[in-house]
């Protein structure tokens, strides 16, 4: 994966390779195998996480937005049998790491797909069938923001659920209900509504989050040009 890095890093003129590595997150992550696999990078190598510990990391991650769709990737640190090398040395690793051969790892970068995330919508990025940007009829809005925010502004007749009680609860939902999911920006709604789906409920996050719900609203509660045209009708009738 250095490799590799270092491969893309020549070619967009980056000056280092970041990564999330941190001391003690598994049990081969240690100074050093960090310190033998280094030398495969042709750039430093920048660790902002080196230091922190799996709690602090998680806590930033849900601080950020990423927690959920982190959660959901697969651990793949069992891939390799028997015990992990705790204390290898790059001497011990370069024949090995021959074995795969520098043309595959070539041939891997150039048969990349480039995604450019700042150009991605959230529908991109999760799927356009978890999203609703409307509240249907008889819906129930589940809005799983804390106390604090859900007194300060919430849908008419919503529910507050936590996340994590939504999480853990919301199989004794009533399946014949259509469930509307409402969190700050709909990111992390998005991946609970399709948990929600694949247990065969129809959930869906709405498109934006509470502040797209909030405008939404006002829309709704705005008197459209019919509105006003049956009004002048009424008030000249009587």
């Amino acid at each position: 994966m250095y490799r590799a890095a270092t491969a893309v890093a020549e070619e967009v003129g980056a000056d280092a390779i970041v990564t999330g590595e941190s001391v003690g997150q598994v049990s081969s992550q240690t100074l050093a195998n960090l310190r033998a696999i280094d030398d495969a990078a042709g750039l430093p190598v920048l660790r902002p996480l080196l230091g922190f510990h799996k709690e602090e990391i998680v806590a930033r991650s849900r601080e950020i937005g990423t927690y959920e769709l982190s959660a959901r990737v697969r651990e793949y640190c069992d891939v390799a049998p028997g015990r992990p090398v705790t204390a290898a040395r790059a001497e011990e690793v370069r024949p090995q790491e021959e074995a795969v051969g520098q043309q595959t790892v070539l041939r891997a970068v150039a048969e990349r797909e480039v995604l450019d995330l700042s150009s991605l919508s959230i529908q991109d990025l999760i799927g356009t069938n978890l999203f609703l940007s409307r509240v249907p009829p008889d819906a129930v809005v589940l809005d799983t923001r804390d106390e604090t925010a859900f007194g300060r502004w919430h849908w008419p007749d919503a529910v507050r659920r936590g996340y994590g009680e939504l999480e853990r609860d919301y199989r004794t939902l009533d399946r014949q209900r259509t469930y509307v999911l409402v969190c700050p920006v709909g990111i992390r709604t998005a991946h609970l509504a399709e948990r929600m789906q694949q247990d065969g409920f129809e959930a869906y996050s709405f498109l934006g989050g509470v502040q797209a719900l909030r405008r939404y609203e006002a829309r709704q509660a705005r008197p459209t040009k019919t509105d006003e045209y049956e009004a002048v009708l009424t008030s000249h009738s009587t």
